[in-house]
């Protein structure tokens, strides 16, 4: 009973967490203004190495090792290819979809 509860609790508080997608698309944007002329395929330029620190300052760990970070898209920008820093997200992030 107090498993359900708990689970009951995290998954309520799920909705206070921030949301990877968003900050992803925000971080894109901000790439986006600094690095016009650069793509994100390669995780080593600068563009890429933008999002992925300003993904970093938002709380997220940059993590190709997930299996929905898909090798035929360009790494830094897919959200599958984040992690959270927080132990509370990444807990409830097993029971989300991406």
């Amino acid at each position: 009973m107090r498993q359900a509860i708990l689970l009951v609790a995290l998954i309520g508080l799920g909705g206070c967490l921030p949301d990877r997608d968003k900050t992803l698309i925000d971080c894109q944007k901000d790439a986006d203004r600094f690095f016009q002329g650069s793509q994100a395929d390669d995780p080593e330029n600068p563009r890429s190495q933008y999002i992925i620190g300003c993904m970093a300052a938002n709380g997220y760990d940059f993590n190709v090792e997930p299996k929905h970070c898909d090798s035929r898209f360009a790494f830094p920008i897919q959200t599958a290819c984040y992690t959270s820093k927080n132990w509370l997200d990444r807990i409830i992030g097993q029971f989300r979809q991406h």
